[in-house]
């Protein structure tokens, strides 16, 4: 929450320097989708965003964040608001998503970091909320393998009422609960 706040200065500061600036599109790997999930969502970030892409997010906190808590716990707020059910993750959860943002969640079950189905996302059908699975991706390689680049380029392209790809141009679309 404290990482979101910075973020949502730092977005006012840009649209104070150039005001004719359009909506912007976020994505985030790991915690960073966090920051930029409550940014929209707690924030008002969705006034700003078109969309927002997240990249092995634990939506629903990560069992591997209680290690963290051992090793990090005393100094570091921010590996316990990871944990599944944590405060922060369920502030997260309450109050559907923004509909004018398109929020899709890369995942893949070869993650240890943020296993399956950590980074599933759980909505109300709205249409806006995607979970696209990429298949053989551990958590690092979601910021450096070509099929993760191909997957958030189609996603950028990609508005609020646009239909949602198929397994033929893409990775599996997964559909939510």
């Amino acid at each position: 929450d404290v990482l979101a706040e910075k973020v949502r200065e730092k977005v006012e500061r840009l649209y104070t320097r150039f005001p004719n600036m359009g909506p912007l599109s976020i994505i985030g790997h790991s915690m960073g989708g966090l920051i930029g999930r409550y940014y929209i969502k707690r924030l008002g970030g969705d006034r700003r965003a078109k969309n927002l892409i997240t990249l092995g997010t634990p939506h629903n906190g990560s069992p591997t964040a209680y290690i963290g808590v051992l090793t990090h716990g005393l100094v570091s707020r921010s590996v316990w608001q990871m944990t599944p059910m944590s405060p922060f993750i369920r502030r997260l959860k309450m109050g559907a998503f923004p509909r004018a943002v398109r929020f899709s969640s890369i995942f893949s079950k070869s993650d240890r970091v943020n296993p399956f189905p950590s980074c599933i996302l759980e909505g109300d059908g709205a249409g806006n909320l995607y979970n696209i699975e990429v298949a053989g991706i551990s958590h690092r390689e979601f910021v450096t393998r070509r099929v993760v680049y191909q997957v958030i380029r189609r996603e950028l392209a990609l508005g609020y009422g646009d239909p949602v790809p198929t397994e033929e141009n893409g990775p599996k679309l997964v559909p939510l609960k």
